[in-house]
């Protein structure tokens, strides 16, 4: 009989230990989905700026007048020379392949509606955020309360 209770006094910390090798997993894990989503976040605001600076930019092309010498940008740093047309006409991706025209006041209505689903996007992902990070709270003052 007294060889079975050391075992039960054994048995007691490897349940413990079990418990906090699956916390500090947990942990680890959400640990790794709230950097994620700390990226997504950065990639979200920076979507919404650059649809901002093209939000200015049609602005900007009110001014243009038609028939006029400009330089317009193929890719980061690589520019071609081009003649403007009529700078109300403008031509729109609306996803799927699908391009159609659309004057400049309906460019921007199409950006700003881009722009709104990024900013729900951005408060999704940050109260997630918030969520995880309360989780990985709890997780960790349990974790210090079962080292005591």
């Amino acid at each position: 009989m007294a060889k079975e209770a050391p075992q039960a006094n054994q048995a007691q910390p490897n349940i413990q230990q079990q418990q906090m090798q699956q916390l500090y997993m947990e942990y680890q894990m959400l640990d790794q989905t709230i950097k994620q989503m700390e990226k997504q976040v950065g990639m979200v605001e920076a979507q919404a700026g650059e649809l901002q600076q093209m939000a200015a930019t049609l602005e900007e092309l009110k001014a243009l007048k038609k028939g006029k010498d400009m330089l317009v940008q193929v890719t980061p740093g690589m520019f071609a020379k081009a003649t403007s047309g009529d700078p109300n006409e403008l031509i729109v991706n609306v996803g799927a392949g699908i391009a159609v025209t659309k004057d400049v006041e309906q460019a921007k209505a199409f950006l700003e509606k881009q722009l709104e689903d990024m900013q729900q996007v951005h408060v999704q992902l940050s109260q997630e955020i918030r969520n995880q990070v309360s989780r990985a709270a709890q997780l960790e003052q349990q974790l210090g309360m079962m080292r005591q």
